[in-house]
């Protein structure tokens, strides 16, 4: 997803030098859209005061705040290359025991209700263990987390505890069965 906007700016300095206006204002605000899911907060107010200013016709302003969306789009742009990409999950040969992972999962949760992106990178170091227990929804969480789909990634985070729970009630091994 946020890879489709990595040129957004420059797409929507183009449409307005090119007196694109409508172009302009529709990519903008998809692109503040796109910022606000992913809480980059500076891109999404330059982009929100371009998207503004097209709306009142106010090109002038919208042209002085496209360095600001450069600006923003670039560091955002910056930091999700380097967070990790995650290769395909495989079914392990042998399941082993996860290891205690409640403490991990509930930041996990934390920073997808608060859709930072941040969860990825937590993700990413729990990412093998989680891996070794086999669940169903590993690969579902997986996909999510790529996707950055915060809410669905939510759902699984929060089976995955309960899974977890269980476990420690019983003091056994992964997986566990919803028997």
């Amino acid at each position: 997803m946020a890879s489709d906007y990595t040129d957004s700016a420059q797409a929507i300095e183009q449409a307005m030098l090119q007196g694109h206006i409508a172009e302009a204002h529709r990519l903008v605000h998809s692109l503040k859209g796109v910022a606000a899911t992913l809480v980059a907060r500076q891109l999404q107010h330059a982009a929100q005061i371009i998207e503004s200013a097209l709306e009142a016709n106010d090109v002038t302003q919208a042209m002085q705040w496209l360095p600001k969306l450069h600006q923003a789009q670039a560091e955002i742009s910056h930091s999700l290359h380097s967070l990790p990409l995650s290769a395909p999950i495989t079914e392990p040969a042998n399941r082993t025991p996860l290891p205690r992972l409640d403490d991990s999962l509930h930041e996990l949760q934390i920073l997808l209700q608060e859709r930072n992106i941040k969860a990825r990178k937590v993700y990413a170091s729990l990412r093998s263990s989680l891996l070794t227990s086999a669940v169903p929804e590993l690969m579902q969480l997986d996909d999510a987390i790529n996707h950055l789909d915060f809410h669905q990634a939510q759902q699984h985070v929060a089976a995955l505890l309960e899974r977890e729970s269980k476990r420690e009630h019983t003091n056994a091994a992964w997986p566990l069965t919803d028997s």
